[in-house]
């Protein structure tokens, strides 16, 4: 009767090392992908690339602030043909943008899903070209305690 206790533990400590073994092996090929590139745009659309494919994403985009605070999409990986054929859904402001610049997702630890602003009138008239996606999840971009933007994925 005392193994079967053991066991579940034994298989929990190993389901645990396997999943942080994962996540290591994530962030090495992250790191990797940006060390060998100079451009931040380059090194933004690797990385999207990565990500979106280590984890199983079906598209992702990064918002990044330019020199006036203002969000502007810096890479984005492949984006439903709602969002790719229609730029201007691309731009401007939006709900995760809007809850990252009022400071509501400080710190790397504060990744949040959010139903997608963007994609509220695909859901709404049942479009397609949305691919079904409504929501995303978002995690902020900081340097030190400077916003810098928000990576967003979606499946």
């Amino acid at each position: 009767m005392e193994t079967q206790p053991k066991n579940s533990t034994i298989n929990h400590e190993t389901a645990t090392l396997l999943r942080n073994n994962r996540e290591l092996a994530v962030l090495y090929t992250i790191a990797g992908h940006l060390n060998r590139k100079v451009d931040v745009h380059e090194a933004l659309q690797e990385v999207l690339a990565q990500v979106t494919k280590l984890l199983g994403m079906q598209t992702g985009w990064v918002w990044l602030l330019d020199e006036q605070g203002e969000p502007y999409l810096a890479a984005a990986q492949s984006l439903p043909p709602y969002l790719a054929d229609h730029p201007e859904r691309m731009t401007g402001y939006c709900l995760c943008l809007d809850t990252f610049l009022e400071g509501c997702l400080e710190g790397g630890a504060n990744i949040d899903v959010f139903r997608c602003s963007r994609l509220k009138n695909a859901e709404r008239d049942s479009d397609p070209t949305s691919w079904g996606l409504r929501f995303h999840a978002s995690v902020p971009i900081y340097a030190s305690a400077t916003p810098l933007g928000v990576l967003n994925v979606a499946s």
